[in-house]
């Protein structure tokens, strides 16, 4: 019988299997995981994918998981022989027929699959490895080659009879993975052969943080940059996945490495709870972010991917100041309203009195979505504060708690003497700290209206912006600087487009003006075609 319909004819046996031991599927039972204590039926047999799922740990498992507990078999290999001697007594589960030119035949029709040993065949494809530039071209080394064993067959045969060229990436001696080099980006056309197993599986006993990616290429790239890293290869694997992390030391934390391909996306959460059981910490991080996976990372910016995994733990853990508690406070009077901006990535200058600014910034954030749009707001503590002050007074308006704006804007405090590079550095370390977590909605705020003497605010910024500029447009991130309402020859040198805001609440609007109570505000800038454009807005 062919190994993939005994797989399939396998895992339909789970429902006999659970009869066999006084289990009736249809109903729930006590949960099999024996790490799970709890004496409550909360375990459930799934007819549409022929497994069993407890709603109390999360455990899953499918026939062979269940075989693996019973039998205490740890490995893929022994949970699937020992399946096919229960349900396939007689049956001879067919090996993998490969050939390959001046290579002999590797298996046989006739013999039923336990271990294939491919060593022999692996050798000669290492041995090729230099007729192809595959490897090279996505930035292996030749030092990873050859530690990994990674090989070339140019005239692989597959299942179908079809001959082409393909590399082979070795899972130990009894099975690989063969990338068919006409056609690469077709998942299609990644064949693996022999015995299911994880892809580099061995990880050192000093690794503090383990990385875990779907495909094997991902892997190889981690590995180039000397990272520890796991490949699942495919979802067959996540037993053997869990068990190895079961032998390891338990404070370490994993990283899965999140990717555009939907079948591993789909094994997150199975694979964080089986770890979550173990008491073991996991993380889904978006590494190549905003490339689509670390395979082209590395092939893309070889160095920025070094930089990033070797300021890995500064990155995620960087955190800005969040908003005071406001335990007094003077009241506002001014008429309530509201202004929800919405930015395409770029720098915009906003050329206003710093009373417009906190006003702004204040209607902004009160009337962000929490879930999503969140700011980054670059100031001294006292603008901090009085910026504080507006938003408890709006939130307490609209009849919502201070607290709620909590979560979206943190602060980036300047301090002197602090070298613009430097700061642009700790800025964009705080982004993608959000940014690695899915938290891709963000807005940078500066406040340049303050900070060291006039020429040297000048140079200062200018640097600021030129380092955040190489970055914001890639990390796809609006920023929005704020000058003085006399600067707009500054702003014209910093920003995409320059916006002015007159406003009554500006500090040399006449005290007489009937219209001054009205907060209304008028901003100026220019189209496209460099036509002047005003339009109103109202601040609170």
């Amino acid at each position: 019988m062919d190994r993939e319909k005994a797989k399939e004819y396998l895992k339909s046996m789970l429902p006999q299997y659970l009869k066999k031991r006084g289990i009736l599927p249809s109903g729930y039972f006590n949960c099999l995981n024996p790490a799970h204590r709890d004496p409550r039926p909360m375990m459930s047999f799934n007819p549409k994918d022929n497994t069993v799922h407890c709603f109390g740990c999360g455990a899953t498992y499918d026939i062979f998981g269940v075989l693996g507990l019973d039998y205490g078999l740890n490995s893929y290999a022994e949970q699937f022989n020992r399946a096919c001697e229960l349900f396939l007594p007689e049956q001879a589960i067919q090996p993998p027929q490969i050939r390959a030119a001046g290579i002999r035949q590797l298996g046989s029709r006739s013999q039923p699959e336990k271990a294939v040993d491919y060593s022999a065949y692996l050798r000669e494809c290492a041995r090729r490895v230099t007729q192809t530039d595959y490897f090279r071209d996505i930035g292996i080394s030749a030092d990873i080659i050859q530690k990994y064993n990674l090989g070339m067959d140019p005239e692989f045969k597959g299942a179908n009879g079809d001959t082409f060229p393909a590399v082979i990436i070795p899972h130990g001696i009894y099975g690989f993975l063969a990338i068919n080099l006409e056609e690469p980006e077709d998942s299609a056309f990644r064949l693996y052969y022999g015995r299911d197993s994880l892809f580099n599986p061995l990880i050192p006993e000093n690794a503090e943080k383990i990385f875990i990616t779907f495909t094997e290429l991902e892997a190889l790239a981690l590995l180039e940059l000397g990272a520890p890293v796991i490949a699942l290869g495919n979802s067959s694997n996540i037993s053997e996945l869990i068990t190895v992390m079961s032998q390891m030391p338990r404070n370490r934390i994993c990283y899965l490495t999140d990717s555009e391909d939907p079948d591993w996306r789909g094994l997150y959460d199975i694979i964080k709870n089986e770890l979550a059981a173990l008491n073991i910490k996991c993380e889904v991080l978006n590494l190549a972010y905003p490339w689509q996976n670390v395979a082209e990372y590395l092939t893309r910016d070889r160095e920025d991917f070094a930089a990033r995994l070797g300021h890995l733990d500064k990155i995620i853990h960087a955190a800005g100041k969040r908003l005071p508690e406001i335990l007094h406070f003077d009241p506002i009077t001014d008429e309530e309203s509201f202004l929800e901006p919405s930015f395409l990535p770029g720098i915009y200058a906003v050329c206003c009195s710093p009373a417009v600014r906190r006003r702004l910034t204040a209607v902004w954030v009160t009337h962000a979505d929490p879930e999503a749009m969140r700011y980054i707001y670059v100031s001294g503590e006292r603008d901090w504060e009085l910026l504080g002050q507006h938003i408890y007074e709006s939130s307490r308006l609209l009849s919502e708690k201070y607290s709620l704006q909590f979560p979206k804007i943190e602060l980036f405090a300047l301090r002197d003497g602090l070298a613009p590079e430097e700061a642009a550095r700790q800025i964009l370390n705080l982004l993608l700290a959000r940014c690695l977590k899915n938290e891709t909605e963000n807005t940078i705020l500066i406040n340049a209206g303050s900070h060291q003497g006039a020429p040297q605010r000048w140079n200062w910024y200018l640097a600021l912006m030129n380092e955040l500029s190489q970055s914001i447009a890639a990390l796809k991130t609006a920023v929005v600087i704020f000058f003085r309402k006399e600067e707009e020859e500054l702003a014209a040198e910093i920003g995409n487009q320059v916006l002015t805001i007159s406003s009554p609440l500006d500090p040399e609007a006449d005290p007489g003006d009937e219209e001054a109570d009205s907060a209304q505000a008028t901003v100026a800038t220019r189209e496209n075609s460099g036509e002047p454009v005003s339009f109103e807005i109202r601040l609170e």
